[in-house]
């Protein structure tokens, strides 16, 4: 939640301090009987930014542009500059705002004390405290890229100088050790936390309690491990657990998202990476969905998959996995309400495809994934699908387009 307001200025030492503020003393007042701000020259900031607060560059002067170039690597993650009509403000932030294009870069540049709405200081805020949630994440990928997904390679090195994360290989064979010999440490708790999924679900259709019991077990040891490795976020090539292991990780998926764990299945590091970024930018949850029918309606598209977080559901069912028909999947009913469908890709993660659209009713079909929703978008289902991002996507509840498109303005 934004608690604070950092406004960092920039001037130059030909204009007499007092006179930069005096022409600015309402709008300041303004300001802060809205926001708790603190006021810092460019030359004391120190770079950091706070959980709970916003930063805003205000250029207060003309000839603050070789100061923008002395302290321009203190101004990292999404720059946001301000102008006003005094001092040659506009100007310099043109001239700086120019110069940052010249270097491939972005900024967001706002004219006016005026134009400082909430709307769109929380935005701000949200743009910048994103940015920085995706620095130096951890990741885990359980057994490699599932080979269906022949164009979702991922230039994992670049990502890393980029973001600063670390991607982790680890063996499925891992997995399957901690799950044959863990029993005796967790079947207390997998049974309690069984009893509780079951009592909260609206049904348990195909799965008997063991098979229950031993998704959660799964779950349990993901959790272990991804607390013992410092995991932030985890995809996993869950096909390949099936035939030792005789689980699937959709419930484990499901539980880890719901406890603040980013987790995607198939070995998909673009949709992983979507996962994150909405995460980032929203603080919820996402579902990872194939897309699996279009319509005669240009923006109806069906989407199903058999894991998703059960808080993003109205209610749930425990179902087994659609494919293999063993373990336990979830079946979510959806509210309806407003939906983000969102993809980026490519090899270095810069590529992106979002609409918005609405929640429509739809026929349960048996012959495809478990969780199954419909999808009025408001453009054409297939200018987001060509794009050309793979075959995943993720929706997450709410209207999420203008902040996606901010984000990636900087991406």
């Amino acid at each position: 939640m934004l608690k604070s307001l950092k406004i960092v200025y920039l001037s130059s030492p030909l204009h007499d301090r007092e006179a930069i503020w005096t022409c600015r003393k309402e709008q300041w007042k303004t300001l802060q009987r809205r926001y708790f701000c603190t006021l810092t020259p460019i030359q004391e900031y120190d770079g950091v930014m706070g959980k709970e607060e916003a930063v805003i560059f205000f250029i207060a002067t003309g000839g603050s542009e070789s100061l923008f170039l002395s302290y321009r690597e203190k101004m990292s993650g999404p720059k946001v500059f301000l102008s006003d009509g005094f001092h040659n403000s506009l100007a310099a932030a043109l001239e700086i705002a120019s110069r940052i294009a010249l270097d491939k870069q972005a900024c967001i540049h706002i004219h006016g004390f005026e134009a400082l709405t909430s709307e769109k200081i929380e935005m701000i805020y949200r743009l910048q405290q994103g940015w920085n949630n995706l620095q130096k994440k951890r990741i885990a990928i359980f057994g490699g890229i599932s080979p269906w997904l022949i164009a979702s390679q991922v230039a994992t090195d670049t990502v890393t100088k980029r973001w600063g994360v670390t991607f982790c290989q680890l063996p499925i064979s891992e997995l399957e050790q901690r799950l044959l010999h863990a029993a005796p440490k967790f079947m207390a708790q997998a049974a309690a936390q069984a009893q509780n999924l079951l009592s909260q679900a609206s049904a348990c259709i195909e799965p008997e309690l063991a098979e229950v019991e031993r998704a959660v077990l799964f779950y349990l040891i993901l959790a272990e491990m991804c607390k013992e490795r410092q995991i932030d976020a985890l995809t996993i090539k869950c096909f390949d657990l099936l035939s030792h292991a005789h689980v699937t990780a959709c419930l484990a998926l499901s539980m880890l998202n719901d406890n603040g764990i980013v987790a995607g299945c198939e070995g998909d590091i673009p949709a992983l990476w979507s996962m994150l970024i909405v995460n980032a930018l929203t603080g919820q949850p996402s579902f990872m969905v194939n897309p699996v029918d279009l319509h005669s309606d240009p923006c109806i598209i069906d989407l199903a998959h058999c894991t998703l977080p059960t808080t993003l559901c109205h209610s749930y069912a425990l179902r087994n996995h659609f494919e293999s028909g063993t373990s336990v999947a979830i079946q979510g009913d959806f509210s309806p309400g407003r939906y983000t469908l969102f993809k980026c890709g490519g090899p270095l993660l810069d590529q992106y495809t979002v609409t918005e659209g609405e929640l429509e009713a739809a026929p349960y079909l048996s012959n495809r994934c478990r969780t199954q929703l419909r999808l009025r978008t408001d453009r054409p289902v297939r200018e987001v699908l060509e794009a050309r991002l793979g075959n995943h996507f993720v929706v997450v509840p709410g209207s999420h387009q203008s902040i996606l498109d901010s984000f990636f303005l900087f991406g």
